[in-house]
């Protein structure tokens, strides 16, 4: 009901703006059962930074009445215990099992009425090409999950799903890669449209469709780093038999020179949720945080942008939280700008 009151308060205001600029009368009619969008939630992730927040940190950021309330939490899929410190997992007994780093946030959030769900930066290490939870590296390139593990990839995200449920924090979502069509130097791996398609359709697909747990864990795909490149990772997911993915997933920081196009329709003409999973104002030559009203008004014009003409489902900044060092780059006189809701000064 507070909802409707919301939008119902804001329609009346969008409507007495416009009448003051006119001499005109203005009827204004609101007809509930006219659904033209549905909300999903606003959110932002824990990944990396946000694994301990204290609890006046998880009030500002998810309870509605004494922060900003957010809806949504997406959470990091962890890679394997047995990770090692150069990235790898023993050649010998590895035990390639799924952790949780952000439990402790995610049982903040839902507490607090969040909905939570997850993502896969990596596969475990031993089931890539070359034995590391890093995209590239020293002496590699490029870093890809095998196809002979790929069963065993979508067993160990659906055990992800029900070491969560046996935690009492549900899933309502899972991504089983970050973005797939980037290389980084951090948790990362690539995979072609097809064969990201290839592995949702014919393993991720079935095993969550065959275990009572993940049935109403809905697949988002493909979280590209750069929204043009959804459309070629689509056409093979859209090919299968069924229609595994429900949430078609990206973030917006543009990483071809193909431009975006914010009216993107493919994901509704399809019956699927179009999400923003992650943008912030990251800065990767080095920046300073930007507290001024430039930095509000830029973030305000995607928010607005993405939800009123690309008319998107959900909305995530990128990180809740940062600390001190983690807010300095490599170079240590650069700060990056801006890539957490709350961080020093």
């Amino acid at each position: 009901m507070n909802t409707l009151r919301l939008l119902a308060l804001a329609v009346a205001m969008s409507a007495g703006l416009i009448a003051c600029k006119s001499d005109k009368h203005l009827d204004v009619t609101v007809n509930w059962d006219d659904t033209r969008q549905t909300i999903d939630g606003f959110g932002a992730s824990s990944a990396f930074f946000g694994d301990n927040l204290a609890d006046d940190v998880a009030e500002q950021l998810f309870d509605a009445k004494k922060g900003i309330g957010l809806s949504l939490l997406r959470i990091m899929i962890g890679v394997p215990d047995d990770t090692q410190s150069d990235g790898s997992e023993p050649t010998e007994d590895a035990k390639p099992v799924a952790t949780s780093p952000e439990l402790e946030t995610a049982i903040q959030a839902i507490t607090r009425g969040a909905k939570i769900w997850a993502t896969a930066w990596t596969p475990p290490p031993i089931w890539k090409t070359t034995n590391n939870k890093n995209g590239k590296g020293d002496g590699f390139d490029s870093n890809k999950l095998k196809s002979e593990h790929y069963q065993d990839y979508a067993n160990y995200l659906a055990d992800f799903v029900d070491l969560m449920k046996n935690e009492s924090v549900p899933l309502m979502a899972l991504s089983p890669i970050n973005e797939p069509d980037y290389t980084a130097t951090w948790d990362n791996a690539q995979f072609s449209p097809d064969e990201l398609a290839k592995f949702i359709n014919e393993n991720l697909g079935p095993t969550f469709e065959g275990r009572e747990s993940c049935r109403d864990v809905k697949i988002a795909a493909p979280d590209t780093a750069d929204w043009p490149s959804v459309d070629k990772y689509l056409t093979p997911l859209l090919a299968g038999d069924k229609d595994y993915v429900s949430v078609v997933a990206t973030h917006p920081y543009q990483n071809s020179s193909a431009k975006i196009v914010l009216d993107y329709k493919r994901p509704a003409e399809n019956g699927m949720q179009f999400w923003q999973t992650e943008w912030s104002q990251e800065n990767m030559k080095g920046d300073t945080p930007d507290p001024s009203m430039t930095s509000a008004i830029d973030m305000m014009r995607k928010l607005h942008d993405h939800m009123v003409i690309s008319n998107l489902n959900a909305w995530n900044w990128w990180a809740i939280y940062i600390s001190p060092d983690a807010l300095k780059g490599a170079d240590e006189k650069k700060v990056r700008q801006n890539p957490a809701l709350i961080q020093p000064d």
